[in-house]
């Protein structure tokens, strides 16, 4: 085999999965053919092979080396490159169907690669006598690094693994890769949860890290249907393996996006089947991996001097990405309070009460009492008129360092009697005297108190 020597060779250019090559034979020359193929489920079968010998033709172009698939890094050059059995032959590169202009050597390079660039390329070669031989078609893809290559064939992912590398992330991390929509089908066409997908695409994704693992279309040109697989699917796992699945949001014209908890080291394939499109599509896969663990702690006890400043800050966190915050006074949105820390000015009684922070990210929503904020020194009283359902009510609201007693009466002279009790000053009190038009005239006062003990 040493000996040997390379003349032509041929993948799937025969149509429907068969290959062709054509050559030009020397006489006398012995020639060896190599067949290799799957067949569906890995089992192998029989090989049919023709040929013919035309002693009348013209001598024809032989594409020794046809160009491959290329993963590039965004902003990186693309190269692509022929080698063909003749040093007279000439040549037109071909971008999604259309002459590249002035792309006529063997090589095609294609500096800074950007979206515009992503499709599907081929190259003709035209020999001595003016004789055509086209390349297949190979794909551009662009990724958020080089070598990446998403496969339309579901046997590549397990027995070509040098021919590209997968989208790896992990905690806080984000990989894409952008690739052509076109593939052609066939046998290995997966169903995941019981929907048919058709022309399907399979990109490889490896978790770095234990987390939870977002993949996502958005930014694609046309909408898909989506499932992963655990592993790297072939005929030989039966792809059986499925983790999550998004064959909604594509028949509803959005992106796709789901979300599973993926274990480190572990390799996972998405497929993407598209719904529509044509040569100048590309899809493009996004996967992130985050975390949101519990939040352990208690809100804390804060007493701030009337008149005095107070910054609450977000509790510490392993939330990965960062999460989106929105702070909350007694369980109502603080407006534009979206920062990672609530300044609280001016303080005064009337802003005692509960301050909250809600956390969000891709993996959860969760929400968190941050402090229980009360006034220092004696309590004071805040009056305020609530008016609900035709009625009138007076509420008050107490709030001190200390436990105390809110005390009513008609008149400043009394008698005053014992309406509620704050026994956590950590607390505000709140009480609503309802219905207060028949009898406006009513006297509150706040006086210290001791608890009794248990």
């Amino acid at each position: 085999m040493s000996e040997l020597a390379l003349v032509t060779s041929d993948d799937d250019q025969g149509g429907f999965h068969t290959s062709r090559i054509q050559f030009n034979a020397t006489e006398g020359t012995a020639y060896q053919w190599m067949l290799d193929g799957l067949g569906f489920g890995g089992s192998g079968g029989n090989f049919t092979l023709s040929w013919a010998l035309d002693t009348e033709a013209t001598p024809v172009p032989v594409i020794v080396s046809a160009p491959q698939p290329q993963g590039v890094q965004q902003g990186g050059e693309a190269m692509f490159s022929v080698r063909t059995g003749s040093t007279a032959d000439r040549f037109q590169w071909y971008f999604n169907g259309e002459a590249i202009e002035n792309a006529t050597g063997p090589e095609l390079s294609i500096p800074d690669v950007q979206s515009q660039d992503v499709g599907m390329y081929f190259v003709e070669v035209i020999g001595a006598k003016g004789n055509i031989q086209r390349s297949p078609f190979v794909p551009l893809q662009m990724g958020f690094l080089g070598n990446i290559l998403a496969e339309d064939k579901v046997e590549y992912n397990s027995n070509r693994p040098s021919q590209g590398v997968p989208i790896s992330v992990g905690l806080g991390e984000t990989g894409w890769n952008q690739f052509p929509a076109q593939a052609g089908g066939g046998q290995g066409d997966p169903n995941p949860c019981n929907t048919p997908f058709f022309k399907t695409l399979f990109q490889l994704v490896h978790a770095e890290d234990d987390g939870v693992i977002r993949i996502d279309t958005e930014q694609s040109d046309v909408f898909v249907l989506l499932g992963v697989y655990e592993g790297a699917v072939s005929f030989l796992t039966n792809q059986n393996q499925l983790v999550a699945c998004d064959v909604i949001s594509g028949p509803d014209g959005l992106p796709c996006a789901l979300q599973f908890q993926a274990t480190q080291s572990s390799n996972y394939t998405a497929v993407v089947a598209p719904l529509q499109g044509g040569g100048n599509d590309s899809i493009r896969v996004t996967a992130t991996m985050g975390a949101a663990p519990p939040i352990a702690g208690e809100p804390q006890c804060v007493f701030v001097p009337d008149g005095a400043n107070h910054v609450l800050n977000v509790p510490p966190n392993a939330w990965t990405p960062s999460p989106v915050v929105q702070w909350r006074f007694n369980g109502v949105d603080i407006p534009g309070a979206t920062n990672l820390s609530l300044n609280i000015l001016d303080f005064n009684a009337g802003l005692a009460g509960t301050y909250s922070v809600v956390m969000s990210n891709f993996v959860s929503t969760a929400t968190n009492a941050v402090a229980h904020v009360a006034q220092s020194g004696a309590p004071v009283l805040v009056p305020e008129l609530l008016v609900a359902e035709g009625q009138t009510h007076f509420v008050v609201r107490g709030s001190g360092d200390q436990p105390f007693a809110l005390e009513s009466a008609p008149e400043p002279v009394g008698p005053w009697t014992s309406v509620a009790t704050n026994p956590d000053a950590c607390l505000p009190l709140w009480y609503t005297n309802f219905n207060v038009l028949p009898t406006p005239h009513r006297m509150f006062r706040a006086v210290h108190w001791s608890p009794p003990i248990p």
